[in-house]
């Protein structure tokens, strides 16, 4: 019996589900780098967090957050960053959702810091799935908190 020609064919198909094996690595290795497009509006992430313009006030007395969006976007949610004495908190608060020209007010906010620098959460589409997103901390708004010396 002459088997010569078995064997070029199995090295020839081993060959070609090795090379599509390590294609499909490569792939989703390569698409680790890049990371899912949002859209609002057709708009990118960054485009849409432009857009949003935000009025910050913080009563220490009655521990209430009050936000103004008096952009173009509504906003779904909002992220703080409580900073000051040594240390920084992050909280967010989603679906407090806020529309244009609304506002809105977390109750009883108690701020262990000096600074609360509130930064919006938007909702947009990926691949035709909703998708929150938070703004990067230049569309945020930053604010100082004056707290009564005790005596």
């Amino acid at each position: 019996m002459n088997k010569r020609g078995l064997s070029p064919v199995i090295a020839t198909v081993l060959l070609i589900a090795v090379v599509i094996i390590l294609a499909i690595i490569i792939f989703l290795w390569a698409g680790s780098f890049f990371g899912e497009r949002v859209e609002k509006f057709g708009k990118s992430e960054d485009q849409a967090c432009s857009e949003v313009s935000i009025d910050v006030d913080y009563d220490a007395v009655t521990k209430n957050l009050d936000i103004i969006n008096r952009g173009d976007v509504p906003i779904y949610g909002i992220k703080l960053m409580i900073s000051g004495r040594g240390r920084s908190d992050v909280e967010e608060y989603p679906a407090k959702s806020i529309n244009e020209g609304e506002s809105g007010t977390i109750e009883d906010l108690d701020v262990s810091g000096d600074k609360i620098t509130v930064i919006p959460i938007l909702l947009g589409k990926s691949g035709g799935i909703k998708k929150s997103f938070t703004c990067d901390e230049k569309y945020g708004k930053e604010i100082i908190v004056w707290k009564e010396k005790e005596v």
